[in-house]
């Protein structure tokens, strides 16, 4: 008795392939372009403590600690720039 074993067509072959050439093309795609498309998060809350230390303890000057407590100078003081 002889059994048959299916096999795939050469058709069939060039398809699956096809298919998962595209799929890992498009993974890589979209990994690439997400560092480019995500929405901008981060958002400058103005930290007085960190101000007042800044100017305290580190002895820097107002625009420097005003900058980087996430503040701005408005008339000589730092302030939330919300």
């Amino acid at each position: 008795m002889m059994t048959t074993r299916p096999t795939a067509t050469p058709a069939r072959r060039v398809w699956v392939r096809w298919l998962g050439c595209a799929a890992l093309f498009g993974a890589a795609l979209a990994l690439v372009v997400s560092a480019f498309v995500h929405p901008v998060t981060a958002r400058a809350d103005f930290d007085q403590v960190f101000y007042d230390f800044c100017i305290q303890q580190l002895g820097q000057g107002k625009d420097y600690c005003c900058a980087h407590a996430g503040g701005v100078i408005r008339d000589g003081e730092c302030v939330n720039p919300g």
